[in-house]
């Protein structure tokens, strides 16, 4: 009998062995491409990436399993995702075929019993096992011809608005496509020759006798080629095959040595792995915290401003588009693109990368040290010495009206005919880019390299407010509030207490702190209109479900989050002080929140500063309480509701089912999604203090994600935040949409099923 086999190099002779001497070389040429790009992150500050290790190597594990080998993030918009999955997996298991070639080449040596009963010994797979490896390579080598026609077709066909081609894109579909195929022929020439000449294959493999075509269908991608080959002269096809297969061999390892040096997009195969495993260690909702005594500057106003890790997070990006696709500043038409943020300042990072690695240079040669990690640039004075400035010591002004095109830094000479310098923020990235960001997180959701989009934007936030003093006068008029009044509600005449009226239950904690939970109500649910009314109706179902709950009443001031996502670090830390100040002095330990702003702010953010407690949202204290028996619902709705997944909920602290149980637990009532819901939602336009500004640029985003509340033909849009319930009534009177749809919080919703 004879048994399926082939020779590594066969037709190449002891020259195939250049090929792995050339493997060291070319391992130092990538190592030492690696080691320049990180001298060029380490321009960045210093950041502890490097902690929690135990949890951080899980969870990197997890997504090495989940969104690398899986696609999970990719697949969530499936064409492309489909497309990158094949060519992912095809590339890896070519890799993978002619990795272990290699070892079995070298480490393995089968016995075979050949026709006359001999012990023939074969170096390498053989039998069974070889066929299936040839297989599988061929077949997902197809895949990855098959995913990079759908990259053609998609790039330069259909060309999305959210692709930018460039010369860099065609050079590495081509680098994929051409190394594929010219394996596939080369592979084809060699069934070929020993189809045509199958007596060969005893000369190879003495005593397993002659070639057995049956197995080429086995390595389906070369069958098919050898075709083409098939009666072709046994010197043609052997000189062809040669070759070619230097060529194919030549072009694989010069991809390596265009990645190494052009460092272009395909150096995400690199940089990915690096940035999922260096991302944040907070949670998901919460920003880093600034040591503002320690900090030598308020915010980032330079490329070298920014972290390493922030500098890497440049290098991740691939351009792919997504975060530009789910970004809903991007989508009503503003002049913030996710994308276009992130690659304008990688360009700007790569234009000033020579001269500060050069100041770098010679600082750490001058001190002897690499301790600079500014790029060489002076140091301002610490602020712990020099006069923190209050809001009253900042003039305010509005963010000027929109650059349609802003010069690149790079592009601009001075009078001498050098390259000037332009500041990051205004030359760079425009004062209504930073602004537009609502930080739904939605870009960060989608993005499959991990990028930290939100924290760029709040860098630069808060260098706009306390360094150069601008931001838009709406905020402005906010944050005084929170600064002269503890709450955002600028003009209300209503007090903290005023929504409890008439509620039996409500205990002020100066009275009597023996209470099962604190409900920490927030400033639109104590103090704006619409709003009392959730308040109220929050109240009735603790009363009806028997909770023993205190609420702070005129004690209790902002959480801080608008102060935070507006860039005011200092006044935010001020708010999260006192709170936590008065949480601890009547020993709190649970709380029960309405606001998810809130919620994620003294879930996630407070502990930073020491305030740790239980922290809860009241769809989720909601369901428990109808879960477990405290809360009995009787009376029927019967209405069609479509609810809609707040940023600060859903993308932020993963509340997705609770609140959907609270609808459904409610009698009658018909639960519709809509196309954009969980983690995919739409933003309403609140958050990141957007509240509180106008919005005087493309389509309001509260009008769009309305209008899809609408194509469900719901008659109630639910929500589960202050902020969404107050976008939803402006833009339903917008639209004056009012008699097909009202909005309403799940909280007011069970109160009517109670009573």
């Amino acid at each position: 009998m004879n048994e399926a086999t082939r020779e590594i190099f066969w037709n190449i002779g002891t020259y195939g062995y250049i090929l792995y001497g050339l493997l060291l070389p070319l391992a130092a040429i990538l190592g030492y491409s690696v080691y320049k790009r990180y001298r060029m992150w380490s321009l960045g500050q210093p950041d502890n990436r490097f902690d929690k290790p135990r949890a951080r190597m899980k969870s990197f594990v997890s997504t090495a399993v989940l969104d690398g080998l899986l696609h999970r993030r990719f697949l969530k918009d499936p064409y492309p995702g489909l497309m990158h999955f094949l060519i992912f997996w095809g590339c890896i298991v070519f890799l993978l075929g002619a990795f272990v070639d290699f070892i079995t080449h070298y480490g393995v040596t089968n016995t075979i019993i050949g026709q006359g009963g001999d012990m023939v010994h074969v170096r390498g797979l053989s039998g069974s096992a070889y066929l299936g490896l040839s297989f599988v390579v061929d077949v997902l080598g197809i895949a990855v011809i098959v995913g990079g026609l759908i990259a053609i077709f998609r790039r330069y066909i259909q060309k999305p608005s959210r692709l930018d081609n460039k010369p860099e894109n065609a050079i590495a579909l081509s680098l994929i496509m051409v190394i594929v195929l010219t394996g596939f022929i080369v592979e084809g020439m060699r069934i070929a020759y020993f189809a045509n000449n199958p007596e060969e294959f005893a000369i190879i493999y003495p005593g397993l006798g002659d070639y057995n075509t049956g197995w080429d269908v086995w390595s389906p991608g070369g069958w098919v080629f050898s075709k083409m080959f098939l009666g072709a002269s046994e010197g043609g096809l052997a000189l062809s095959h040669r070759a070619l297969w230097w060529f194919h061999t030549i072009l694989g390892l010069g991809a390596i040595i265009y990645v190494a040096l052009s460092w272009s997009s395909l150096a995400h195969i690199v940089v990915g792995p690096f940035n999922a495993l260096f991302r944040s260690s907070r949670p998901k909702g919460a920003l880093a915290l600034v040591q503002l005594e320690d900090s030598e500057t308020f915010g980032v106003s330079k490329i070298n401003g920014f972290t390493w890790k922030q500098l890497l997070d440049l290098d991740a990006c691939t351009r792919c588009g997504r975060c530009q696709d789910n970004c809903p500043a991007y989508l009503s038409g503003k002049a913030l693109s996710p994308k276009k943020l992130i690659q304008d300042l990688k360009a700007h990072w790569l234009a000033e990368s020579p001269k500060l690695m050069a100041a770098k240079v010679a600082s750490e040669k001058k001190n002897g040290s690499s301790n600079s990690e500014g790029g060489g640039q002076s140091q301002p004075v610490p602020l712990k010495k020099r006069a923190l400035r209050t809001l009253d010591q900042i003039t305010f002004v509005t963010v000027p009206a929109i650059v349609n095109k802003v010069p690149k830094p790079w592009k601009k000479v001075n009078g001498n005919g050098e390259k000037a310098e332009v500041s990051m923020i205004g030359g760079v990235i425009t004062p209504e880019v930073i602004w537009d960001c609502t930080t739904c997180r939605a870009c960060m959701e989608a993005c499959p390299m991990f990028i930290e989009h939100i924290d760029k934007i709040i860098d630069m936030r808060r260098n706009l407010v306390l360094e150069q003093a601008e931001m838009p006068e709406t905020a402005e008029m906010a944050l005084r509030c929170i600064e002269e009044r503890g709450h955002t509600c600028k003009g209300t005449t209503a007090c903290r207490l005023d929504w409890c009226a008439g509620i039996e239950g409500a205990k002020i904690m100066s009275q009597n702190s023996d209470v099962e939970i604190l409900y920490y109500v927030g400033c639109s649910a104590a103090l704006e209109e619409r709003n009392m009314k959730v308040s109220a109706a929050f109240g009735k179902i603790l009363k009806a479900a028997g909770v023993n709950f205190g609420i702070l009443g005129e004690e209790e001031t902002c959480c801080g989050d608008p102060a935070r996502r507006m860039g005011n670090e200092y006044l935010f830390q001020l708010q999260a002080m006192k709170n936590i100040g008065t949480f601890k002095r009547y020993g709190v330990k649970k709380i029960v929140v309405t606001c998810p702003h809130g919620y994620n702010m003294l879930k996630n953010e407070y502990p930073q500063l020491g305030g740790e407690f239980e922290v809860v949202h009241h769809s989720q204290y909601i369901a428990e309480l109808i879960q477990t028996g405290r809360l009995k619902l009787k009376k029927s709705i019967d209405k069609k509701i479509t609810y809609h997944d707040g940023c600060y909920l859903g993308r932020h602290n993963d509340v997705y089912n609770e609140p959907r149980q609270v609808v459904k637990s409610i009698p009658g009532v018909q639960l519709k999604e809509m196309e954009r819901c969980r983690s995919r939602s739409f933003c309403c336009g609140a958050g990141g203090g957007h509240m509180w500004m106008e919005e005087k640029v493309g389509t309001r985003i509260s009008v769009m994600r309305t209008e899809q509340a609408l194509e469900t033909k719901s008659s109630v849009v639910a929500t589960a935040c202050p902020f969404c319930l107050q976008m939803f009534e402006d833009a339903i009177k917008a639209k004056e949409a009012s008699e097909k749809i009202r909005s309403m919080d799940i909280a007011e919703l069970v109160a009517q099923a109670i009573e």
